[in-house]
């Protein structure tokens, strides 16, 4: 179907590769004949205290302050990113493995990461009062996340209706289905993902 949704009960809750946090793992797309690793994955990080982050080699990674009061990127050869303000974005390599200080209360934040040799992504806030679409692309998915509120996603003749928590990944098929409409009220973490090759698609 063009509207896969994601239920908060698929969800996996698991370390940091490096142990010094704890991330939930809204979605990904494995590497073709890997155990463990994938194409493109989203989640949201929980950080409680100062701490280094996980290195990612070959991947590019956003991370977007969604709850809390902030965290600041440092590190050798790592030009400084604070977050501040929700919806706040820092976009960096994954070969980097930045220091993280937390800003006053534990942050949540919102974190995508696509392998460079195969995709790419960008990731934004929105918020959703009346309707947006989103328009079928050459090889591109949506993804989206439900941060608050309740909404309903149609495409073709499919309808689906989404609460808080909720996710949804969005293909692009037959012509009928070459637009994607989205109407209710809340906020999403909207994440583009465009493979680089047809065959990854």
């Amino acid at each position: 179907m063009p509207i896969e949704r994601i239920a908060p009960s698929s969800y996996q809750r698991t370390r940091w590769r490096n142990g010094m946090g704890w991330t939930t793992e809204l979605a990904l797309a494995p590497r073709a004949g890997t155990d463990g690793d994938f194409d493109w994955r989203v989640s949201v990080a929980e950080i409680d205290s100062d701490c280094d982050f996980s290195a990612f080699p070959g991947v590019d990674r956003s991370l977007m302050l969604i709850d809390g009061d902030g965290v600041e990127l440092s590190g050798e050869d790592f030009p400084t990113q604070t977050l501040r303000v929700r919806g706040q974005i820092a976009r960096f390599a994954g070969e980097h493995a930045p220091h993280c200080r937390v800003i006053g209360a534990p942050s949540r934040d919102f974190n995508a990461m696509t392998r460079r040799e195969a995709w790419r992504h960008q990731l934004w806030l929105r918020p959703v009062v009346g309707t947006m679409m989103l328009f079928a692309e050459t090889r591109t998915h949506w993804f989206l996340h439900l941060l608050g509120g309740q909404l309903q996603v149609a495409q073709g003749e499919q309808l689906e209706r989404f609460a808080t928590g909720d996710s949804a990944l969005i293909a692009f098929g037959a012509a009928e289905q070459s637009r994607c409409l989205i109407s209710g009220s809340g906020e999403l973490a909207l994440v583009k993902l465009e493979s680089l090759s047809a065959t990854s698609a």
